[in-house]
């Protein structure tokens, strides 16, 4: 029941209020093309030609406007920023780059080692001129695929092509999870990887080395670090591994190799508490292996005891000449 000063007094608002009950009935108003023709809420024809969709973000005073010269193309970006407006904690305006950089602070930083944290960051770098501006919502199958492409024919191996696109693969998984996006681009996709008739030819070429590393030992063999650079050459031990070694994991009895670490010139990107740094640096770091396959022992032959023996012989010269300043910068 309404009296009557409630009935004279239904329509009067202050201004300010006025104003977004008119905004908010001029959003469900029906928009028309040029021609007069009505498109559907929110959207009409600009003088150029082109479709636009407003949208407004529910709990929020922002609004997405989008564009395109295809009417059934921008009634489908319409209804996609619509379902994700209504369910999605996060802003659908937000750029790839955007996300990427939450997704590391949130998800990765608190959990993964500084020398992964520097291959996502290196992978992304490589594409981030590519999608990086564009909002999530907006990325397609095609976009990463394109993009991919980009980098293929600027050179890039097959290799770190695959780790930027399982990089991307990643991000847009758990985009997908908070409901950033509807679904991954990345999902059934598959890296532009296979190999030229040329890249053949050079790799099995590259697989008959063994001259090449003789032809170098003999080259270095009066060398301080000759020892170290036979070792590597017969045990298939990767740099970061052999200056990991400690004389507790070298067996000279048993002639095996234990590998349960490595050393790691890494660039960090955040800080201690995960904090991300105004630039970064590089910092060389002792840390366990990144996979449990690369936990090992290794076998070695007589010739390489020998270059271990050789070795310690010489370490052993260098601290009795330098004695605890061996190893201090000048």
């Amino acid at each position: 029941m309404f009296d009557e000063w409630n009935t004279l007094c239904l329509f009067y608002t202050p201004k300010k209020v006025s104003y977004h009950i008119y905004k908010n009935i001029w959003r469900l108003k029906m928009g028309k093309d040029l021609n007069g023709k009505e498109l559907g809420r929110g959207i009409t024809q600009r003088k150029d030609g082109r479709y636009m969709g407003r949208i407004h973000i529910r709990g929020s005073k922002k609004e997405v406007t989008l564009y395109d010269r295809n009417l059934k193309m921008l009634k489908n970006k319409v209804n996609t920023y619509r379902a994700l407006a209504g369910t999605s904690q996060w802003d659908i305006s937000m750029t790839v780059t955007e996300w990427f950089e939450q997704w590391m602070e949130i998800y990765n930083v608190p959990v993964l080692k500084a020398t992964t944290i520097r291959n996502y960051w290196d992978g992304f770098k490589r594409i981030q001129p590519l999608i990086g501006d564009r909002r999530v919502i907006d990325i397609k199958s095609n976009n990463i695929l394109s993009a991919l492409y980009v980098l293929k024919e600027n050179g890039y191996a097959p290799a770190t092509i695959k780790q930027t696109f399982t990089i991307l693969k990643v991000m847009f998984s758990m985009a997908y999870r908070v409901r950033a996006v509807l679904y991954n681009p990345c999902e059934g996709m598959r890296a532009p990887t296979e190999r030229t008739h040329q890249e053949i030819i050079e790799r099995e070429e590259s697989q008959n080395l063994e001259k090449d590393v003789q032809r170098f030992l003999d080259v270095c063999r009066h060398t301080r670090y000759y020892e170290l650079f036979y070792i590597l050459s017969r045990t298939g031990l990767r740099i970061g591994e052999a200056c990991a070694l400690e004389w507790k994991d070298v067996d000279l009895e048993r002639k095996c190799i234990y590998i349960d670490k490595t050393v790691n010139k890494v660039k960090k990107y955040y800080d201690s508490k995960g904090r991300k740094m105004e630039s970064s640096k590089m910092v060389a770091q002792i840390t366990s292996p990144k996979k449990q396959a690369s936990y090992r022992i290794v076998p070695i032959s007589d010739e390489t005891v020998n270059a271990f023996a050789a070795w310690k012989t010489k370490q052993l010269a260098d601290k009795q000449r330098w004695g605890r300043k061996r190893g201090n910068k000048k």
